[in-house]
């Protein structure tokens, strides 16, 4: 992040610099035509702190169950609660290896025309991600059930409007975006059979800002950023089998569904941003 920020204050120094070189009136349409470009940055994931996980044990497709424990029915056998990340060990006090945040970069390219010193514009983009986003849980037993999802691939179609200023280009943006995910879940508990199930492909939108600035007629350099916010389908574990007298299968022999509680997926990308335009 602090890099970006430099990044973005050398930009507005070398373009003080540069636009009396370039200076060109709004009316010669600075910034009208298709161009290419490249994005890479950081990308921070910032969903739902605090997530738990929700359970389905009697298979009516409502997750508003609580998993009792063998030795009473009304204990919660997940009452040692939970974290954000991945479990350090098979108890609560172990804690949670924190998610990392990843370097983002991104290919894209788009259009752009000017009116006067407006200018509107589409841009569509491939992003390599690789951001992963983790809750854990524990029981008494005591065990850890881990839910990740890694975001792998995501692309977009973006509406984009700002305001010339000479070779300098303010922007706001925003659109689609559809995200490949890959779930996987991990656990402790050998007592009982978890199968996965779910789709990888998330809709979700994004919007932003940034700035471009023009160091030659064909060339500019400049920050952006992004909110991202995907909708994944619903990763479900399905916990069977088991002892007799297994709280998993206690109320339905079939077993019981797990989920993670959060449903979105968001994130920020602070990134610098080059393009060639035709």
């Amino acid at each position: 992040m602090k890099s970006v920020c430099r990044f973005a204050l050398v930009l507005a120094l070398s373009g003080a610099a540069i636009s009396p070189a370039l200076a060109q009136s709004n009316d010669e349409e600075v910034w009208t035509g298709p161009y290419v470009g490249l994005q890479a940055g950081a990308r921070y994931a910032s969903g739902a702190s605090n997530e738990t996980l929700v359970f389905d044990k009697d298979l009516d497709g409502q997750f508003d169950d609580m998993i009792a424990t063998t030795a009473a029915p009304t204990a919660d056998l997940f009452a040692p609660g939970y974290c954000d990340g991945r479990a350090a060990g098979d108890r609560v006090g172990a804690g949670c290896f924190k998610d990392k945040d990843k370097f983002d970069i991104a290919a894209h390219a788009g259009y752009d025309k000017q009116f006067g010193n407006i200018v509107v514009g589409l841009v569509a983009e491939y992003r390599y991600p690789s951001l992963t986003d983790s809750v854990s849980g524990f029981t008494s037993t005591p065990d850890a059930y881990v839910f990740r999802r890694k975001l792998q691939h995501e692309v977009g179609l973006r509406a984009r409007a700002g305001v010339a200023a000479r070779n300098a280009l303010f922007y706001v943006t925003g659109g689609g975006a559809w995200g490949k995910f890959k779930s996987d879940f991990i656990t402790s508990n050998d007592d009982n059979k978890f199968v996965g199930s779910g789709k990888s492909g998330a809709w979700g939108w994004k919007a932003g800002a940034g700035v471009e600035q023009k160091l030659t007629p064909y060339m500019s350099l400049g920050v952006q950023y992004l909110y991202t916010k995907l909708s994944p389908k619903d990763f479900t574990v399905r916990a069977s089998g088991g002892t007799a007298g297994n709280p998993f299968i206690t109320t339905n022999a079939a077993g019981t569904d797990i989920r993670r509680s959060g449903t979105d997926f968001s994130s920020s990308t602070f990134a610098a941003t080059i393009n060639w335009r035709f």
